[in-house]
């Protein structure tokens, strides 16, 4: 298996798990776990792709 499929296949598993987390996390009422797991969703696989961009344009 390439090391990049392998990645990518690591990166989307721990994702979905976030995100389930997450779920959970609201369905069950505990807001301030909800809202620091998101916290960290974001800053972990949303930003470093976006500020990626951001260093490239200039």
């Amino acid at each position: 298996m390439d090391k990049n499929k392998l990645v990518k296949i690591v990166s989307v598993a721990t994702g979905l798990v976030v995100i389930v987390c997450i779920i959970y996390f609201i369905v069950n009422g505990d807001w301030f776990d909800a809202v620091g797991l998101s916290a960290v969703f974001f800053g972990f696989w949303v930003m470093p792709p976006f500020l990626k961009n951001i260093n490239n344009k200039k």
